[in-house]
């Protein structure tokens, strides 16, 4: 095979729009988009790339699909392609497991990042919408989560193992950009056949997301869950999106100061000065 393109993340950068062109190209041969290791029937391959595996042996098992896929696949000079938002949360040994498997290859890490206040807006509007149990409140799980949306931290362990001339950073922003068609760009693959912007999992409004917490609160287990989702997206429609965020004025000038230095020093190292600006001012 040519090179293989590891897309990383983060979530919430239009991952689903990506991973849905990614599959088009993969159906009409242009690209290696394998199959196996996509999880539950998304697009994904996070079944390469497990988080929930603490005690190693899920993550062994993984590596080891992994490297077979991998074998399959020697004598292809199409790219390969893996995406997998879990990629970014990987720690340094993963990571370095994840290298070593692909040892002697050409490989090209891309990695999405959007203005933190936006992004952890929609994180937690996603993981509410999307939780088996129930999510903690916003400020509560906000404080439990700085470093997942510290970009230095969630580069560094492909830092290492890459080196910085493999890794392609993009800033994504939401409403602003078609990014299958950056993703095309950035890689030479064929253009998407629709060259608009598609949200393909729109988060509901925050105050639905409230609405929705407090349902989880008083209805555990879920019943009828995904209909109440479905009312919620009825109201929105026949009202309008609520004004509401959770991200307030003052919030975001909190989430942007502590995010300040570490967001200038990846900056410098992996965008434009173009780009920067949007990393810094939200």
């Amino acid at each position: 095979m040519a090179t293989v393109w590891l897309h990383i993340g983060q979530g919430k950068t239009g991952t689903t729009s990506i991973q849905a062109y990614l599959q088009s190209l993969g159906d009409s041969g242009e690209i290696l988009y394998p199959l196996q290791g996509q999880h539950n029937g998304n697009r994904a391959h996070h079944g390469f790339f497990p988080l929930s595996a603490r005690d190693g042996i899920k993550w062994k098992q993984a590596q080891s699909q992994l490297a077979e896929m991998l074998a399959a696949y020697r004598g292809d000079a199409r790219p390969l392609v893996l995406s997998s938002e879990h990629m970014c949360y990987l720690s340094a040994p993963q990571v370095a497991d994840i290298a070593g498997g692909l040892s002697g290859r050409d490989v090209r890490i891309v990695y999405y990042v959007r203005p933190q206040p936006d992004l952890i807006e929609s994180t937690y509007k996603t993981k509410v919408m999307q939780a088996n149990v129930r999510v903690a409140p916003f400020h509560e799980w906000l404080e439990r989560s700085w470093k997942a949306f510290d970009y230095r931290l969630r580069i560094a362990p492909w830092l290492k193992a890459f080196g910085q001339e493999a890794i392609l950073v993009r800033p994504y922003l939401s409403g602003a950009m078609d990014v299958a068609v950056d993703f095309a760009r950035l890689t030479g693959f064929s253009l998407p056949n629709e060259q608009r912007a598609i949200r393909m999992r729109p988060s509901l409004d925050a105050r639905s997301i409230l609405i929705l917490h407090e349902y989880d609160r008083l209805f555990p287990g879920k019943l009828k869950r995904d209909g109440m989702i479905e009312a919620l997206r009825k109201v929105e429609q026949t009202t309008g999106k609520s004004s509401f965020r959770f991200v307030d004025e003052e919030l975001k000038l909190r989430i942007l100061d502590y995010y300040r230095d570490s967001n200038i020093r990846f900056s410098k190292m992996f965008l434009q000065d173009s780009e920067a600006p949007d990393l810094l001012t939200g």
